[in-house]
């Protein structure tokens, strides 16, 4: 039994799905009606309050921080490269924040990894099923601080936890939650874009 311990171990730490590049940047896809350049404004302590779920669970506070760096580059990266001209004098603000983050797990699975002790993991059956739902707010505002322009999205992600082909306890989060920030501000992008043409009017 030791033996199967152990190798259940070295699996669970040297087999599993990283997160790659692409989870960590938004797709070039400007809009086609672009904002005049924007200030981004960002409150940290907003995210790392949002994701205060993620620590009680078992992640370390520098982990809930690489989370939290992950929401703000993403962030950015989408105001300068789909949103705005991204050059220019600023004519206003973007402000970015998640209003909650709400986290969920599979019961199911966990109990079925429990009762046959880690040996039905051995087959890539899945250890656990992590889900989350974020809610984002994404506002424009003029030079005043007057809001121009409120956004506010809800999205949903899952990832599984496996051998193999799963992602590991430490980096599933950081996964889902940028996967959410990308869905919520790829909404929002399409919404700005509809609403370009009066925004602007509006910052000018």
């Amino acid at each position: 039994m030791k033996k199967i311990l152990l190798i259940l171990t070295f699996l669970l730490a040297s087999c599993h799905t990283v997160v790659d590049y692409d989870d960590l940047h938004t797709a070039q896809s400007p809009n086609t009606h672009l904002l005049p350049a924007l200030k981004t404004k960002v409150n940290t302590s907003n995210l790392r309050a949002a994701f205060t779920d993620v620590e009680k669970g078992g992640i370390s506070k520098n982990e809930r921080d690489i989370i939290v760096d992950d929401a703000v580059n993403l962030f950015e990266s989408e105001v300068e490269n789909n949103i705005t001209v991204g050059e220019g004098a600023k004519k206003g603000y973007i402000s970015f924040r998640i209003q909650y983050v709400e986290f969920g797990h599979s019961f199911a699975l966990r109990a079925a990894s429990l009762c046959t002790l880690g040996l039905i993991n051995l087959t890539g059956f899945p250890f656990d099923r992590y889900s989350q739902t974020m809610e984002v707010k994404v506002e424009i505002a003029d030079k005043k601080q007057g809001v121009v322009k409120r956004y506010v999205e809800t999205v949903e992600s899952e990832a599984y936890r496996a051998l193999y082909w799963g992602y590991s306890r430490k980096i599933i989060n950081r996964k889902i939650s940028a996967e959410n920030v990308k869905k919520a501000l790829a909404k929002i992008r399409a919404e700005i874009n509809a609403d370009a043409p009066e925004i602007a009017k509006k910052l000018n």
